[in-house]
């Protein structure tokens, strides 16, 4: 994602009846690199996500693969626009920044430990 300058995520696409519809793939990854993310309707997983984004941009949601054209050339020449979109994005991933840590946290009060994290501050303040 890094080396992107936009980002179509795969497996928003499929239609309601596929298995797997919905699922998406992991719109968090993009979003730690401030990269504005297209998107298909089938994000049903990453509602909260989607509608963020979409608040600032309705058009990163896509349906063809025309929609898709139209709104990077649009956010090619809408500077301030582009701008906004790495702002929410920035944003999103900071208001998630701790998921490991909760995440990994658990783990270990499921695995009966004593303290509340398996992490010491220094690794937490990295992770941050």
């Amino acid at each position: 994602y890094a080396l992107s300058s936009f980002v179509f995520m795969g497996g928003s696409l499929p239609k309601n009846n596929e298995a797997w519809a919905g699922l998406c793939h992991n719109l968090m990854e993009p979003l730690l690199h401030r990269k504005p993310v297209f998107f298909g309707t089938n994000t049903y997983y990453r509602k909260k996500i989607v509608a963020q984004l979409k608040a600032v941009c309705p058009d990163l949601e896509v349906r063809t693969s025309q929609e898709l054209g139209e709104g990077i050339l649009k956010l090619t020449h809408d500077k301030a626009l582009l701008e906004a979109i790495e702002e929410r994005e920035k944003a999103i991933a900071e208001a998630q920044s701790d998921i490991v840590v909760r995440y990994l946290s658990f783990l270990h009060r499921l695995l009966g430990q004593e303290s509340e994290s398996p992490l010491t501050e220094e690794g937490v303040e990295v992770l941050a």
